[in-house]
């Protein structure tokens, strides 16, 4: 069980992530300052440097939360799909519900996505945090394609899973600049039809 100091602790480090992932929505990764973030949360700034080294780890931390609560919602959904176009329907269905709510969340990942080019060791770690997601998708492809009687191999599957990845964001991009022109059931129409021609490879 964990001490009165480590509840604490665990109760600073979720409110400040929530704190910081509301200012890093408002006004991004380079205009956010620690200073905001502790003064917005009501803690000190030692505080947040006992948490997080720099404003990078943090920011890091804020999608890597929240990529967390994707893989478990990926990971309820795929189990409670009837067959396999429904499971797979349900996680992009489940991708473009999120980006359609949380309209700061995806300019996020846009941001990540540039920095990333310029700081290699931002990048090391945002791959590696993107990486689990696709890894989550690459075990539902395995699961799936044996279920259809078309089984694939590991590689095969992280590929698949590289490309749905992709595509979820390529739409969400899309989507973000183009707005009901880009259908929400496009990305699951997508994975149904590439889903209805498995068992003709077979």
């Amino acid at each position: 069980m964990a001490s009165l100091r480590e509840q604490h602790q665990a109760r600073t480090r979720e409110m400040l992530l929530d704190t910081a992932a509301e200012l890093f929505a408002q006004s991004g990764l380079r205009a956010t300052t620690l200073s905001q973030i502790a003064e917005a949360a009501g803690a000190s700034t030692g505080a947040v440097y006992s948490n997080f080294e720099s404003k990078e780890e943090l920011f890091l931390a804020v999608l890597e939360r929240h990529m967390q609560r994707q893989v478990r919602d990926y990971t309820h959904n795929f189990g409670a799909g009837e067959d396999l176009a429904a499971r797979a329907r349900s996680g992009a269905d489940a991708w473009m519900n999120l980006v359609a709510s949380e309209p700061a969340y995806f300019p996020l990942f846009i941001e990540a996505w540039r920095y990333a080019l310029e700081r290699p060791e931002f990048r090391r770690r945002f791959v590696a945090s993107c990486r689990k997601l696709i890894s989550t998708v690459k075990s539902m492809v395995i699961e799936g394609s044996a279920q259809a009687g078309v089984p694939v191999d590991a590689d095969t599957a992280n590929g698949i899973a590289l490309v749905i990845f992709a595509l979820g964001n390529g739409l969400a991009l899309q989507k973000a600049v183009e707005g009901a022109s880009v259908p929400d059931e496009l990305f699951g129409d997508a994975l149904s039809a590439g889903i209805s021609i498995l068992p003709q490879l077979s």
